[in-house]
């Protein structure tokens, strides 16, 4: 079990190396709300946690508007904007909705569009009696991580867990302390390991996977307007370091088309490396998600602008 915390801009973070040395392993900010992302948004808190190497994750505030399919995308963006990938978006659904069909209905397909947009795990965040009123057991969304709120009587202190859903993190206080933190921060205890957002492999695995596509593809290697997504990725990977593969290298014409491509040949290999794994690891999510960080969408500081 670990202790984390969650943040947004009543909180304020003063020295996160006194946070982490608190104790703290894990953090989400708020990064989204409704139609757009939160009010204050979550860069410095992002990169503060970062900065001390805390795993750190976006969750989004549910409102009635718009569709859940559209609130999770502007989740997903600022996500991808901020790189926050060290823990699976977390949906936080809690007033203006009420347990029932409704909110069971709104959590499917809000949690469903994450996995399409590539995320192989995500989170749901809501209080006890939202999670009971939803059935949230059988939401029937793979790889769901359960974030049950419930403080007992709110001390400060963690109190055991009255729920008898699955639960993988509870939240047991509004009015912790954490030093490095002004003011009253809401505590949590992780109940099971927590997977990253989009990352379950280690560096060993992708190097595996990359010298398998590495072989597959090398007879193309002539054809760069095909290879150029594939060479990004493959650098990176074989020379052990991501940031080896976010050089500046030119947007493709069509980069979500160029996502799926080096997503479709980075399944194949990927297939046969999950295969000893844990069944419900979903390859081509993965693939999806590993592709996305390597196609470059917009031109690089140092590409030519037109």
């Amino acid at each position: 079990m670990a202790l984390g915390i969650d943040i947004y801009r009543y909180q304020t973070v003063t020295d996160w190396n006194a946070v982490r040395s608190a104790g703290v392993s894990f953090v989400y900010v708020k990064g989204s709300d409704g139609g757009g992302p939160a009010l204050v948004r979550a860069d410095a808190q992002v990169r503060g946690a970062q900065s001390v190497d805390l795993p750190v994750g976006l969750y989004h505030y549910a409102q009635l508007s718009p569709s859940p399919e559209a609130q999770a995308n502007v989740l997903t963006a600022e996500v991808r904007r901020l790189d926050a990938t060290g823990l699976p978006p977390a949906l936080d659904l809690e007033d203006p909705h009420r347990p029932g069909p409704a909110a069971r209905d709104f959590a499917f397909r809000f949690l469903n569009q994450l996995r399409a947009n590539g995320f192989q795990s995500v989170t749901l965040y809501a209080n006890t009696s939202m999670l009971t009123g939803i059935n949230a057991d059988t939401i029937g969304v793979p790889n769901t991580i359960v974030w049950a709120a419930q403080y007992g009587p709110n001390d400060g202190r963690r109190h055991p867990l009255r729920y008898n859903g699955r639960a993988n993190i509870h939240q047991y206080t509004s009015v912790g302390g954490v030093p490095g933190i002004s003011g009253q921060v809401d505590l949590n205890e992780s109940l099971t390991e927590l997977p990253g957002a989009d990352m379950p492999l280690t560096q060993d695995d992708i190097n595996r996977v990359a010298n398998a596509v590495w072989e597959q593809h090398r007879p193309l290697l002539h054809d760069w307007s095909v290879m150029n997504p594939m060479w990004v990725w493959l650098v990176g990977a074989n020379m052990g370091a991501w940031e080896a593969a976010t050089r500046p290298f030119p947007p493709p014409p069509n980069p979500e088309e160029a996502v799926q491509k080096l997503a479709e040949a980075i399944a194949v290999p990927l297939r046969e490396e999950l295969s000893q794994r844990n069944g419900e690891l979903d390859a081509d999510a993965i693939a999806v998600a590993i592709a996305r960080r390597f196609v470059p969408t917009e031109p690089t500081p140092t590409d030519p602008q037109t």
